[in-house]
């Protein structure tokens, strides 16, 4: 009789623990499995996020170092107290790029009233009339010349004609715009 118990209790127990792996235990280690899966994911995510944070903030960092850069290249107008010193700077330019004036001339231009940007802005257009003797090459280094000073300058207009005098080199008249405060 108690081999018959105790075989009997062995029995028992061995069927709880079969009922428990198999109906507890076994839902345990699939949730610890689904865990583990879930738990790499987001590990994966947060690494993404991490570098994708990364790329965000040095494309932030380019773009405020693009403005900086941006508004250090900024064209800025020039006052009226600004002109003399601009037309004596052009003309320094082209001496060193051997560049001959014949002739430059501001001229003030008249403010349209219906150009409110200008008007809010409180800019006055101003053109300046040049007459050249160049060669062709010297004219494309100053013309780069120009277009790299600070002050604002824009050629307006550009007319190359042949001078009979000299067969090396070209007459120019050169219209250039800037606006004055």
């Amino acid at each position: 009789m108690d081999q018959k118990k105790i075989i009997l209790i062995i029995l028992t127990c061995l069927t709880l623990l079969y009922a428990d792996f198999q109906f507890v235990i076994k839902a345990q280690l699939g949730g610890i499995k689904s865990a583990k899966s879930k738990s790499t994911q987001l590990k994966k995510q947060v690494d993404k996020l991490s570098q994708e944070l990364a790329t965000l903030q040095e494309l932030k960092r380019r773009e405020e170092q693009s403005k900086r850069e941006m508004l250090a290249r900024a064209k800025k107008f020039i006052s009226a107290g600004q002109l003399t010193p601009l037309l004596e700077d052009i003309s320094l330019t082209a001496n060193k790029r051997n560049v001959k004036f014949t002739q430059m001339k501001p001229i003030k231009q008249q403010l349209r009233k219906d150009d409110k940007t200008l008007l809010a802005a409180k800019l006055t257009p101003m053109t300046i009339n040049i007459d050249l003797s160049c060669g062709y090459h010297e004219l494309g280094a100053f013309l780069n010349d120009l277009e790299n000073k600070e002050e604002f300058l824009k050629v307006e207009n550009l007319r190359i004609t042949s001078d009979t005098a000299n067969g090396s080199s070209q007459k120019v008249n050169l219209v250039l715009r800037t606006y004055v405060k």
